[in-house]
């Protein structure tokens, strides 16, 4: 609610769709498109869990190659477990929590 907000205020809210889903089970089928997520880290979930979400946006990467993926991961070696190498990576703190910023931009879309 508060990220749809804002960008109700910045007047740009009809150029974003925001949603909480299950990474895993979502599709995207808008070419040259834009995921910036915030997958669950810390107290937000399992160890034993977070190896195969990070696996699975991985896997969701490699099969959506002209989007961008822009990730905010407190996981340490997030970019081993979605074997995926990030063009560029900002240290960041949420809180009290250091975290990392991947960034994996994709192709610039062609000119029509």
């Amino acid at each position: 609610p508060i990220a749809r907000e804002n960008a109700e205020n910045a007047g740009v809210d009809d150029a974003i769709h925001f949603e909480t889903a299950r990474f895993e089970y979502r599709t995207f089928d808008i070419p040259y498109g834009m995921v910036i997520t915030n997958p669950p880290y810390g107290e937000r979930i399992r160890d034993e869990d977070i190896k195969g979400l990070y696996e699975q946006i991985g896997k969701t990467m490699k099969a959506n190659r002209t989007m961008s993926f822009y990730i905010l991961s407190g996981l340490m070696g997030a970019e081993n477990a979605m074997k995926a190498r990030a063009k560029k990576t900002r240290v960041l703190f949420n809180g009290d929590m250091k975290v990392r910023y991947y960034m994996f931009p994709g192709p610039k879309p062609p000119w029509k």
